[in-house]
């Protein structure tokens, strides 16, 4: 068939569920899609490279952000947690005599409850270096005694709900009030979705 993979995949799906009834009912012998897959015929990706902040700006935009805000910017530039994972970060998460923070669960706009992270191979420890401990220790009084979670969103006090949520909330103000490009606003924040 010339068309797209989702089309495929959605005559497919109730297809295959008919013949599985039929051959259930013993209408046919056998369901001739059990174990079938086709051919993924997707174009080529773009490639995409990581174009991360240099040491001047990522201190330009530590020394802009203030509070929980410039806690939550070091985590993320010196620890490479997907924001989903950082949202989904608490307090027990992080073992402070190993020097270790556990990654093991993530939380999506899509998700009412944290989940699993988006890979298996996701599941990590990270090594918490010493100004990530700082930040980390700093942030403590900000929401240590609010819950379980390391880091809330400023005007609700409750965990953050996506990642839209701290782009417009936070990081985009943050970017353009540090004088960022908008050209390279929108390169960066495409590649931290």
């Amino acid at each position: 068939m010339d068309c797209s993979n989702k089309r495929i995949i959605n005559i497919l799906s109730p297809l295959r569920a008919a013949l599985q009834d039929a051959q259930h009912d013993d209408l046919i012998p056998v369901n001739p899609l059990f174990g079938w897959t086709y051919k993924r015929n997707e174009p080529p990706k773009e490639k995409t490279y990581v174009d991360p902040f240099n040491t001047e700006e990522q201190a330009a935009i530590i020394k802009a952000a203030a509070g929980s805000i410039k806690n939550q910017c070091i985590v993320f530039f010196w620890t490479g947690m997907r924001t989903s994972e950082l949202i989904a970060l608490e307090w027990t998460d992080i073992d402070w005599k190993r020097k270790k923070i556990k990654i093991n669960k993530a939380h999506t706009y899509a998700a009412k409850n944290d989940e699993s992270t988006k890979t298996k191979s996701s599941n990590r420890e990270i090594d918490m270096l010493p100004h990530v401990e700082a930040a980390l220790i700093n942030q403590k009084l900000h929401t240590l005694l609010q819950g379980v979670k390391v880091f809330l969103n400023l005007h609700t006090s409750k965990q953050w709900i996506g990642d839209q949520q701290i782009r417009k909330g936070f990081w985009i103000p943050l970017l353009k009030k540090e004088c960022v490009t908008e050209t390279r606003i929108k390169h960066v924040t495409h590649l931290h979705q």
